[in-house]
């Protein structure tokens, strides 16, 4: 069970890494080509590029080692690589590029296509991502001036009914933060991806062991909120009894956000520098 599970989470992890890395890929490849080298020195050169496409390298030093050790064709390496991968784009790409050297297209000619694909994919991609987050937008809108609607009304009932006030509010603030953390969460997950920090192995590990610590800290969080809300003990003063618990466990989080946003803000720095004038 465990090894079966473990083998699941590795697969999903390279089948992201590599969707991750599909557009360098291919402007890596793009550019190897427009030297006009042959195809197979292309594979070995795209082999040994580690730095530049990480994971993606051992596709191309695979192929290169079935052409050169076992005397595979080029086209039929490549169709082979392809069927050892799950991710669908490079599986599909890589198919793709063994038709093209089959049938002895140009692979400069072959890169120049995959690559405007590629980019009018991209703004495809990019303008369907903005009407998504237009859209969660204007429910966002809708939902937060109906939840101060039904705050209102809730208040004044409780007063004129000589309901618990107190009570009220804590449900109400806790519906309308639940509401608008939910949208706020989907269209955060809608926006294109720009990431200012990049996950690279190489990346400093001061910046790697925060972003390990962080599922770390948000479970331990939001598990010690639970519990304190629960617990029968009570803080007898002004924050009792949701409050305090909230701040409490709340902590941790501050102090990490606060130790990425130097990170963050040292990164919008060297963008700044190092910007094309």
């Amino acid at each position: 069970m465990g090894i079966g599970l473990k083998s699941i989470l590795k697969g999903w992890g390279e089948r992201r890494r590599l969707r991750e890395i599909y557009p360098l890929m291919v402007i890596h490849l793009y550019s190897l080509s427009t030297a006009s080298p042959s195809s197979r020195d292309i594979m070995k050169m795209a082999g040994r590029s580690s730095l530049a496409l990480s994971d993606a390298s051992k596709i191309f030093s695979k192929i290169s080692t079935l052409v050169e050790k076992w005397h595979y064709t080029l086209h039929k390496a490549v169709r082979y690589v392809a069927s050892q991968i799950s991710e669908k784009r490079v599986k599909k790409f890589l198919q793709r590029l063994s038709d093209s050297v089959n049938v002895n297209m140009d692979l400069r000619d072959f890169m120049k296509v995959e690559y405007e694909k590629m980019m009018a994919d991209k703004v495809a991609e990019f303008d369907r991502a903005v009407e998504r987050v237009k859209r969660l937008i204007e429910a966002y809108s809708a939902i937060m001036t109906s939840n101060i609607f039904l705050s209102v009304s809730m208040l004044l009932t409780s007063m004129i009914y000589g309901i618990d006030v107190n009570r009220i509010l804590i449900v109400t603030t806790v519906a309308v933060a639940t509401s608008l953390a939910f949208i706020a969460f989907f269209t955060s997950r809608s926006l294109p991806k720009d990431p200012i920090l990049h996950d690279d192995p190489r990346r400093p590990e001061k910046l790697a062991s925060i972003e390990r610590m962080n599922p770390i800290i948000l479970i331990t969080s939001l598990s010690s909120t639970s519990l304190l809300i629960l617990s029968p003990i009570k803080l007898k003063f002004f924050l009792d009894p949701i409050f305090a618990p909230m701040i409490l466990a709340g902590a941790p989080l501050l102090m990490i956000g606060w130790v990425g946003k130097r990170w963050v803000k040292s990164a919008r720095e060297m963008d700044e520098n190092y910007a094309p004038s």
